[in-house]
């Protein structure tokens, strides 16, 4: 089933721009010419298909020992040769663990990758009693299962067809746990639809009017149910894209009462995109055995089938049961009879289902595995990729992209940050050439898509541009957002590395008063690339060479000392209001900072200009929001508004390195 009414099948290039990263050096003596590079090459390609299967005694019990010399394995109706057999033995890793000086989980880690868990739930289509259930034994498992090593990530549907990602992929498990314990008390996770369906029919004898009035309110409901099923579908779709790029095991592990408003084409789909990705989904109906009328139990029987279905084509487990944490506890006792597979495929890859089928020599022996594997074609890869980037901003940040709308009225500016570090520069005989192509989604409050753009950027960097290389890039699209637009989501593809960076963005999050003309912040000492790009259509390159000043980006490091420049109305005196600059995540404050001892600042544009440093050292990471307060007889008065995200350390202990020449002009 097509998707293009969704979101973008790729990003679709209008314009070329060529960006040079400084600028132009004095003259140099002539280099000598460079050596000649032969253009003859051989290439050989290897290709291995790996296939994780489970295998069990005639008892149950998950069963150990086995070797390629009692499996037999038959893809397309044609038996292979079997390359590698390796058991995936986790409970030894757990015996380490409980060890004495057993390794930390990020040493685990970073000794070979771990399974990860992506766990989601359906709060949209599903009882709230049920959700409360899954997720306390989701915080039980994240405390004690598994093994050293392994990653969680969070992600539930909501109503409205939002998908919320509740916690990107960590082994910090402490992390992960309050990530779960702030969903269970989120009260924003109940959905109305599922609370007005389980609302009893009045009883025989009521008004007719009131009568037809409910019988018209159940349907409406189930029309609305229908789309929730579907953005579902749209939302896994996108999980388990995410998943397929990670190497080593890994699992989807559903939380529902089953899968409704889905059809069979849509549970194809996903079954064949967890195949391509080699993802097993694993799933728990939690509402249980459904008793009531025939209709009822109807409904819940093809809601579990349809849940069934996946599961099993994927090779995973599944439970029906109201403890929750029946299908964790299968999952951990099945880990000791857990075996990778690999063998070589025939003819090149064609993104074409084929159906595999493993048996065991042994007598007694079941096996549970996938039943088909896909090799996609790279250019189905980077379809699905991009798909799921757009559905799933929070969990593509390889690019560290950033991205921010500017206060405004009328059709509002998109501001994009990208890091040029992250970005891959293949040489050339004049220079290193990076390929970007950006893509922009604004949709309504109803997820309806207002407008679409994209742009293809080419990022040169001469012989003499070797200092400039780290320098990031603003991208400025002129009056690119509709005025209406509630949601805007920005993807950016490294074409030569496959890299993608994707950012979200709730216009309503920046927004400023009267007497504020201006909120920014950005790196203290970080200078950046700026470019502007009108958001038409037209095919001509930008002609405007990049202005070279301070950087404007809303994502830091807790080590970081962000610059937060505001421009107000008035003279100095304005000092005296005040005025103070607080964090907030949700409805509470982290973070007070009076602007007494801000430097006043001289600018060429209207108004008084005030910068002050952040000091973020004890926040800890997540999104928040920055407001401008003045004081004022009945309480703090907003002024206006800004995201600012606190990002985890990067891997390794790095972080953006500052500049050390100041920033030049403004923000």
């Amino acid at each position: 089933m097509s998707r293009a009414s969704e979101v973008p099948r790729a990003l679709c290039v209008a314009v070329l721009t060529v960006l040079v990263l400084s600028a132009p050096a004095a003259a140099q003596p002539a280099a000598s010419p460079p050596p000649a590079v032969s253009t003859l090459f051989e290439t050989a390609t290897s290709d291995l298909v790996l296939i994780e299967f489970w295998a069990r005694d005639d008892r149950g019990a998950a069963l150990s020992g086995l070797t390629a010399t009692d499996i037999e394995l038959v893809v397309d109706a044609h038996r292979q040769p079997i390359l590698s057999l390796e058991p995936a033995l986790r409970s030894a890793r757990r015996a380490e663990a409980a060890a004495p000086g057993a390794p930390s989980d990020e040493t685990a880690a970073a000794a070979g990758p771990g399974r990860r868990f992506l766990i989601f739930f359906n709060d949209a289509l599903s009882k709230p009693d049920g959700m409360t259930r899954a997720r306390q034994a989701a915080i039980d498992f994240v405390k004690s299962g598994g093994a050293p090593g392994d990653q969680f990530a969070v992600a539930a549907a909501g109503e409205h067809k939002r998908l919320r990602v509740l916690k990107d992929f960590s082994a910090d498990r402490p992390e992960v746990v309050a990530a779960l314990q702030r969903s269970v008390a989120d009260v924003g996770r109940v959905s109305s639809v599922m609370l007005e369906r389980d609302r009893p029919m009045l009883p025989t004898g009521q008004e007719p009017a009131f009568i037809k009035e409910r019988e018209n309110a159940l349907a409406a409901l189930q029309e609305q149910s229908q789309l929730s099923g579907r953005s579902m579908m749209y939302a896994l779709q996108a999980l388990v894209e995410t998943l397929a790029a990670y190497k080593g095991p890994k699992a989807l592990v559903y939380f529902g009462d089953g899968m409704s408003g889905v059809s069979v084409l849509e549970i194809e789909d996903l079954s064949r995109t967890a195949s391509a990705g080699q993802v097993t989904v694993h799933g728990a109906v939690t509402e249980g055995l459904v008793a009531g009328s025939a209709s009822a139990v109807r409904a819940a029987s093809v809601r579990a089938a349809n849940l069934t279905t996946v599961v099993d084509q994927t090779g995973g487990l599944r439970t029906v049961s109201n403890d929750a944490a029946g299908l964790f506890r299968a999952m951990d006792a099945a880990d000791d009879g857990a075996y990778v597979l690999s063998f070589a495929p025939v003819g090149p890859a064609d993104g074409k289902p084929h159906s595999v089928q493993l048996a065991c020599t042994r007598p007694g022996v079941s096996l549970r595995y996938r039943h088909q594997f896909i090799r996609e074609t790279p250019e189905q890869a980077r379809t699905r990729a991009l798909e799921a980037a757009f559905i799933a901003p929070e969990m593509h940040r390889d690019i560290g992209l950033d991205a921010m709308m500017p206060a405004g009225e009328g059709k509002r500016d998109l501001l994009l940050y990208i890091p040029s570090d992250r970005l891959l520069f293949l040489p050339g005989p004049e220079a290193a050439t990076a390929q970007v192509e950006v893509g922009v989604v604004a949709q309504d409050a109803d997820g309806m898509e207002l407008a679409r753009l994209s742009r293809r950027l080419q990022v040169r960097r001469g012989r003499d541009d070797a200092g400039a290389g780290n320098l990031p890039i603003n991208l400025r699209l002129r009056q690119a957002i509709p005025p209406e637009a509630r949601s805007v989501t920005a993807v950016v593809s490294d074409v030569q590395s496959g890299a993608l960076g994707a950012a979200r963005v709730d216009p309503a999050a920046e927004s400023h008063s009267a007497t504020l003309l201006g909120l920014a912040i950005g790196g203290a000492d970080e200078r950046s690339l700026w470019l502007e790009l009108a958001a038409g259509t037209t095919k001509e390159p930008a002609a405007a060479r990049p202005v070279v000043k301070g950087a404007r980006r809303a994502s830091f490091l807790a080590s970081e000392r962000p610059l937060c420049e505001l421009r107000l109305t008035g003279a100095p005196a304005s000092l005296e209001r005040g005025l103070r600059l607080v964090l907030m995540e949700e409805n509470a404050s982290v973070l007070i900072q009076p602007l007494g001892s801000a430097d006043v600042v001289e600018g060429s544009g209207p108004g008084l200009i005030l910068r002050t440093r952040l000091s973020l050292k004890d926040v800890v990471p997540g999104s928040y929001i920055l407001k401008l307060e003045e004081s004022g007889q009945n309480g703090p008065r907003e002024l206006g508004r800004t995201p600012l995200r606190v990002a985890p350390p990067r891997p390794g202990g790095g972080g953006r390195t500052p500049d050390p020449a100041p920033a030049s002009g403004t923000f």
